[in-house]
């Protein structure tokens, strides 16, 4: 899955046969990132899309040596079934 780091819209996208798919954050300070939005097209969805843009938005987090607020209810589930990755939680 090629998932793009969209920078200046603070998202992380992927776009497959069928629809498209995003994460949205926003940089706070202190060096927290809120996971805030996780959008799925339809046809896409139960194809594992979400947890692999929620993936690449931790890795992204964890490589800048940020800490992670989930507030979006899918990001948030998504730690709660990782409990490797909880170290992250601000």
């Amino acid at each position: 899955m090629d998932i793009t780091h969209d920078a200046p819209n603070r998202r992380f996208t992927v776009q497959l046969e069928g629809g498209s798919g995003e994460l949205q954050y926003e940089e706070l300070p202190g060096g927290v990132i809120e996971f805030h939005h996780t959008w799925v097209d339809p046809p896409i969805r139960k194809q594992g899309t979400a947890a692999e843009l929620v993936r690449a938005g931790v890795a992204w987090a964890r490589a800048r040596g940020a800490r992670v607020e989930p507030t979006c209810p899918y990001v948030r589930s998504w730690f709660e079934r990782h409990p490797e990755e909880q170290d992250l939680l601000a």
